[in-house]
């Protein structure tokens, strides 16, 4: 039996059984990339729970489950503030919204040794909120780690300047990085 076509002809010859993959999604999984939202209610109810799934990947110390988790909230977010009159209320709302994934992020890479990440990371958050002093230490640990010592202490500066309760702790980091810088950090 013949199609009239040579390369059909072939694949006829040659028959071979199809796979198909398929996934279903539960009820639960409504936050999933590329699925409009189209009311308040998910929101509510979908970036919260992404983040707590995200933390509590965190606090196991799965750093790129959490990842994924705070992304996807990332995700959301972005395509909602895509509707919205930039630097409108709604627009700055929803945008405000990353603030705690981005932090989060920072967090998860600068744990996987992923220093510019987390010097990304940071700047979102400091590009959104000047006087974020969590973000300020984490994007001056992350410049400790990729070894811009120079940028490390203005950033340090800067988040102890914008919280006083962190002295202790910058004063501990720059002892360290400028141990570090010596070669006199001691071996584990």
């Amino acid at each position: 039996m013949s199609l009239g076509y040579e390369d059909q002809d072939n694949l006829l010859e040659d028959a071979q059984d199809l796979k198909f993959g398929l996934q279903s999604y539960n009820e639960r999984d409504d936050c999933r990339a590329g699925r409009s939202i189209i009311n308040k209610s998910e929101i509510d109810t979908c970036i919260p729970r992404l983040q707590k799934e995200g933390n509590h990947l965190f606090k196991t110390g799965d750093n790129e489950g959490a990842i994924l988790k705070y992304e996807k909230a990332i995700d959301i977010l972005e395509e909602l503030t895509l509707r919205e009159k930039p630097r409108g209320e709604e627009w700055n709302r929803l945008d405000n919204m990353k603030i705690p994934f981005f932090l989060s992020l920072a967090q998860c890479e600068l744990n996987l040794l992923n220093y510019n990440k987390a010097i990304s990371w940071s700047t979102e958050v400091i590009e959104r909120d000047c006087n974020n002093a969590k973000a300020f230490f984490r994007r001056a640990k992350a410049h400790v780690g990729a070894w811009n010592s120079v940028l490390a202490k203005l950033d340090f500066n800067k988040a102890f300047s914008l919280d006083n309760n962190i002295s202790t702790t910058v004063n501990n980091q720059l002892t360290l990085m400028d141990k570090a810088q010596n070669g006199k950090m001691p071996k584990n």
